[in-house]
């Protein structure tokens, strides 16, 4: 009996996670968002892009995630002088996608 009462609670919990996973929506493409926001425009990535800005190629190595993350949201934070726009509007989820692409 308490193992189909645990069976029960397991299943619960199972399809509340799913049901929250499912809440958030779909992850967005993290190339997508890279063109969507005009990162590319004044950056290069990988061969790709402008030469405005640095090369974001392996910014994943010479900056922490937490300095990334900042930088998008908030340039001047970091260079009073950039000419970087702030981007304080992306979502917790679009900066980590923006990020998470920045490591591919």
């Amino acid at each position: 009996m308490k193992t189909i009462a645990a069976a029960c609670i397991l299943c619960i919990l199972i399809a509340i996670a799913f049901a929250v996973i499912k809440s958030r929506g779909p992850a967005p493409d993290e190339a997508l968002l890279f063109r969507k926001e005009r990162c590319i425009y004044c950056h290069r990535f990988k061969g790709q892009g402008a030469t405005i800005g640095p090369d974001l190629t392996d910014v994943t190595r010479r900056r922490s995630d937490d300095w990334i993350r900042d930088q998008i949201r908030e340039p001047h934070s970091h260079n009073r002088e950039s000419g970087m726009p702030s981007h304080e509007y992306l979502s917790r989820e679009e900066i980590n996608a923006l990020l998470k692409y920045l490591k591919s």
